[in-house]
C-alpha cells in the first residue's frame, strides 16, 4: 500500500497542474518540519546540560563513567540519569550483597550491567560477552575508564555448549538480555551445569510468545522464578521522581526515561534452589 501512495505522490509532483495545487502543502509541511525542530531543540536544550558529565546520577550504578554520549542498543538518557530499568533496582541491590564467585552477561551492550556490577562486587569476575563488535569496542572502553578492566573478561557470541561447559567455580550470577536467543541458549542440555546459578533473563515474547512458558520450565524444578514487568514509558514520566527532573515538562520528562520497548517486557528472576 505504501509504495503505491508513493508512485500515485510521484505522479502528481511530476504533473505541472497538480504541483500547482500541491506546492502551497508542500511548503506549509516544511515549514512545519522545521518550526518542530526548533521547539524540540529548544526544549532540549533545557535539559541536555543534565548529562554533561557523563557520569550515571541515580540507581544502583551512581557514579558510573560513560566514555562517550552514546550506548548500544537501547536509549542512552536513562542510563545516564539512572533510570534505566528501574524496575529491577531491588534486585540489583540484592545482587550487590552477593558475594558470587563470577557474572555472565550475556548481550553486555557497552556494559552498562557490566561495568556496573564490577564496580560494586570487588572480586567477582564478569564475563561480558555480546556478538556486535561495536558493543565490544564501547564495553572495553567503557571498563577502562572505570578500572575494573582487569577483572571484566568481554567475549563475542555465547553458545549453548559454551554455558553447559562454563567453568564456575562457585556460586554465580547470569544476567541475559539477547534479544530472543535465550530460547536456544537455555537448553535442558545445559540446566545442570546452572543448578548454583541464579539468573535474571530478559524474555522477547513478542519475537516468539513461548519463550517465557519455555523458560518457566525449564527452570521450574532447579530455580523459584519471579516475574517483574517493565512499566510503560508515559507511566515513567508521570510517575518517576527524580531531582534533575522536576522542572521539566511532562514530554521532556518522557524524551529523557523513554526506553522505547516495542512491549511490556518480563524478566524472569531465577533463584537456584
Amino acid at each position: 500500500m505504501k509504495e503505491i501512495l508513493k508512485a500515485l505522490l510521484m505522479r502528481l509532483i511530476a504533473n505541472n497542474f497538480s504541483w500547482k495545487l500541491l506546492q502551497p502543502v508542500a511548503k506549509l509541511g516544511l515549514f512545519m518540519v522545521r518550526e518542530r525542530q526548533i521547539v524540540t531543540n529548544r526544549k532540549a536544550a533545557q535539559w541536555m546540560h543534565l548529562f554533561d558529565s557523563l557520569t550515571v546520577q541515580n540507581g544502583p550504578f551512581k557514579g558510573m563513567k560513560y566514555p562517550h554520549l552514546d550506548s548500544f542498543g537501547s536509549t542512552l538518557y536513562p542510563k545516564l540519569l539512572g533510570s534505566y530499568e528501574k524496575e529491577l533496582w531491588e534486585v540489583i541491590e540484592t545482587v550487590k550483597t552477593k558475594n558470587y564467585s563470577e557474572i555472565i552477561d550475556v548481550g553486555c551492550a557497552e556494559g552498562y550491567y557490566a561495568i556496573g556490577l564490577a564496580l560494586t562486587t570487588k572480586e567477582t569476575k564478569i564475563y561480558a560477552y555480546d556478538s556486535a563488535a561495536k558493543a565490544r569496542e564501547l564495553c572495553l572502553e567503557m571498563a577502562e575508564l572505570n578500572k575494573v578492566d582487569n577483572r571484566v573478561f568481554i567475549r563475542s557470541g555465547l553458545s549453548p555448549n559454551g554455558l553447559g561447559s562454563f567453568p564456575f567455580t562457585g556460586k554465580n550470577l547470569i544476567i541475559c538480555d539477547c534479544e530472543g536467543y535465550e530460547k536456544e541458549l537455555f537448553t535442558a542440555n545445559n540446566i545442570a551445569n546452572l543448578k548454583q546459578s541464579d539468573l535474571i533473563i530478559e524474555t522477547h515474547d513478542m519475537i516468539d510468545m513461548e519463550i517465557s512458558g519455555y523458560l518457566k520450565k525449564l527452570f521450574s524444578e532447579t530455580h523459584t522464578i519471579q516475574s517483574v514487568f517493565s512499566v510503560d514509558d508515559i507511566q515513567k514520566a508521570l510517575i518517576y521522581e527524580f531531582d534533575e527532573l522536576k522542572q521539566l515538562d511532562l514530554m521532556s520528562r518522557k524524551k529523557i526515561l523513554a526506553e522505547e520497548r516495542g512491549a511490556v517486557m518480563e524478566w524472569l528472576i531465577c533463584k537456584a534452589k
